[in-house]
């Protein structure tokens, strides 16, 4: 990453009882016994204290990212209460925008990591991805950087930060993909899509920021390509990395250009590229 909030859905659980007493309003004991093996065979979700989990009853069929590597481990009992608590795998945002501001002051950095979300958010609907779960990936992915901003230690610390409070091993590996330095190759769309929208997230805002308008909703990839061309120009952006992602996403680079401008125009106003228009 190079330095250059909008609320959401915060996970929630699903409360299945495994005891309820017959009537009108529960469930036969049948029907419990019957759930609650079902549950427990499945071995898919997490209980207690996570932001997180996987549902097993109304969205059991829910797609999941289809990069993740690591599902969640084991369904562990409760020792004694009659319930499940079974969270719904939609990453929190509030969750992660609470953390993120945590770490970050820098009002740059914020919108920084608000514009790489903005276009992983957009890529995620364009290909039929979890929207949710690959904008929480984007709106951490530098959350660490305003505290450790060396090679040695980002996005090494965020990592340790996220696996402690139990985020799953395909969201901390998607984090460690989009520095070429980790050791942690890219090999998922959602962590190509990261990679590339780092970058080219960075160097669009630039781009509009220079412009008489001072924004990016009359900002066009030609304009953005052009500026790539002349080498003085946020020169601390490797040019190469901006083609690279477009690469690794198979598109061509206008196309990945215009994509990421469309995408952003989405939050003009929370990125602060209205400019005077």
């Amino acid at each position: 990453m190079k330095i250059l909030a909008w609320p959401a859905l915060g996970a929630f659980a699903l409360v299945v009882a495994c005891s309820r007493p017959s009537g009108t309003n529960g469930r036969t004991s049948t029907e419990s016994r019957t759930l609650e093996a079902e549950i427990l065979r499945t071995g898919s979700a997490m209980i207690e204290d996570v932001n997180f989990g996987w549902t097993l009853a109304k969205h059991r069929n829910r797609e999941r990212p289809s990069d993740r590597t690591t599902e969640p481990s084991a369904l562990r009992d409760s020792e004694s209460p009659p319930l499940l608590l079974l969270k719904f795998m939609s990453l929190a945002r509030a969750d992660a925008w609470a953390l993120m501001t945590e770490y970050t002051q820098s009002e740059s950095l914020r919108k920084h990591m608000l514009a790489v979300e903005a276009a992983v958010r957009g890529y995620a609907r364009k290909w039929g991805e979890d929207e949710d779960d690959w904008g929480a990936v984007a709106l951490l992915h530098d959350f660490d950087y305003e505290r450790w901003p060396d090679a040695e230690n980002h996005p090494f610390r965020g990592v340790e930060i996220l696996k402690a409070k139990g985020y799953p091993e395909w969201f901390t590996r998607a984090i460690l993909s989009h520095a070429d330095y980790s050791g942690v190759p890219r090999e998922s769309r959602l962590e190509h899509t990261l990679y590339a929208c780092d970058e080219m997230s960075g160097f669009v805002t630039a781009a509009a920021l220079v412009r008489p308008s001072k924004s990016v909703l009359d900002l066009e990839a030609s304009s953005v390509i052009k500026r790539m061309k002349d080498k003085a120009f946020a020169r601390a952006v490797n040019r190469e990395d901006l083609k690279r992602g477009a690469e690794e996403l198979g598109l061509p680079l206008d196309e990945h250009i215009t994509n990421v401008i469309a995408f952003m125009r989405e939050q003009v106003d929370a990125l602060g590229l209205r400019g005077n228009l």
